[in-house]
Order: C-alpha cells, then structure tokens, then sequence
C-alpha cells in the first residue's frame, strides 16, 4: 500500500510518456524493496540491532573537538566558519547493559563495488561513513543526555553503505543484500590516518591548491559543481599529472 501510494503520488506529479515500461520499472521496484525488506528483518532478528533514527539531520560545530583538530586557520578565514552537516540515512541501537551499540547505515543505489571502504577513506575519497559515524555519536550523546535513550556509554558496531537494487550469494549460495563495512575495531586503528588526510586537504583548500585527478571515469565527476570549468581535460596539465602519478 505504501508503495502503490507513492507511485501515485510520481504519477500525478510527472506525466508518464511509456506506461507500459513505467509498469515493468514498479514491479523492478517492488521485486527490490521486497528482497531488501526480507534480508533487513531477518538480519534485525539475528543481531538484534533495532532501526531508530531515520533519515537524520546531524552536523559537527566549529566547536567540536574533532573540527578543531583538523581544522587549519589562516588570517583570511578563520577555523570557526568551519562546519560539517550531512543526513544520516539511519542509525540501529542495541541495549548492551550499560552500553548503546549502535550502527550506521547509508543506502546506496548504485553498483555493488568489492573495494575496501578503508582505503579511500584514509585517502580522502570516501569519508561519508567517517563523518557520519563522528556525526552519530554525538548525535547518541546528545540524546542520552536529554534522557531519550537509555543512560550509558555509546560503542560503534559498525558502518556500512548498503546496496539496496543489488544481490549477493553468500558461500552457502543464499542470496541477500551485499554491504561494504567499516568494524569498529578498523575504525579505531585507521581513524587517525583519515583525519590528518583531512586535514591536509583542508589546508589546501585554504591555500587555493586543488590538484586535479585525471581520470577516464566520468561518474566521479557527475556531482561537481566545478565540472565546467575544471581544468582535467587540459592535455599537458593532464600529462604531468598522470606523469606524477
């Protein structure tokens, strides 16, 4: 019902020029959501993680130890301008005696990639989930102190993208939904790593240095909002950069 509500919805506001391909695309739709939806409850059942914040605003202040320790400030722009924010697609809790575990969870459309998700992290390509794990402990904090959870210590489980319009077999050929991970034992080893890169970056930023990348995977570039002007496609800048590389 919810689903049908929602196709609704799309169909009142956007005209459908194929309906009969509008018609193989909901039921592409359903087969998805129904798959998911059955993986996630059996997964709720067997860990014991329950969903309770969902699509949450969060955002790290200019004066959050973490935004202060990799925050660089110069005569021009000063460090407390600096903020973070993002929407966390969802965070689990589990009671643990005097302990909240908590998850992170960000759904992801897009292909199922085997790359370890550490590696660009601690390389400054991928820090979604490291935002986003910081954002949901003081998130977690916050509301501990205001009494709406359970008075105790937060302990990271673990943070994955999970790929929703994907399958996977597993060894024994059960299919599910494939994720990429971040343990919190790895968090803890590496999370250092990733915010010096950070940090590095942000000076550059405020030095006016942006080193370009060049790269035949145009999807990299799809949400800049410099991709107009960006100078990749300049043939001798683009061949000392790959010469450096």
């Amino acid at each position: 019902n919810i689903t049908q509500k929602y196709f609704a919805g799309i169909e009142r506001q956007i005209p459908i020029p194929y309906p009969i391909l509008w018609e193989n695309k909901k039921e592409e739709i359903l087969d998805y959501l129904t798959k998911f939806v059955t993986w996630d409850l059996d997964r709720i059942e067997q860990t014991g993680y329950i969903p309770t914040y969902l699509e949450r605003k969060a955002h790290l202040s200019a004066q959050d130890e973490l935004v202060k320790l990799i925050s660089v400030s110069s005569k021009q722009d000063k460090a407390s301008e600096l903020t973070f924010k993002g929407k966390i697609d969802r965070i689990d809790l589990k009671s643990m005696g005097n302990v909240v575990g908590f998850r992170v969870i960000d759904y992801k459309s897009g292909k199922y990639s085997k790359e370890n998700l550490l590696k660009p992290a601690i390389r400054g390509q991928k820090l979604q989930l490291p935002f986003y794990i910081v954002m949901a402990e003081r998130l977690l904090s916050e509301e501990i102190k205001k009494g709406r959870i359970q008075q105790g210590q937060t302990s990271l489980e673990d943070a994955s993208f999970v790929y929703i319009a994907q399958d996977i077999e597993d060894k024994k050929g059960q299919k599910g939904v494939p994720e990429k991970t971040i343990k919190d034992a790895d968090w803890k080893n590496f999370q250092g790593q990733c915010w010096e890169t950070v940090k590095e970056f942000l000076s550059y930023i405020r030095d006016g240095i942006f080193p370009i990348s060049p790269t035949e995977d145009a999807q990299k570039c799809e949400w800049c909002e410099f991709a107009t002007v960006c100078r990749k496609g300049h043939q001798p800048l683009k061949f000392r950069l790959e010469q450096d590389a």
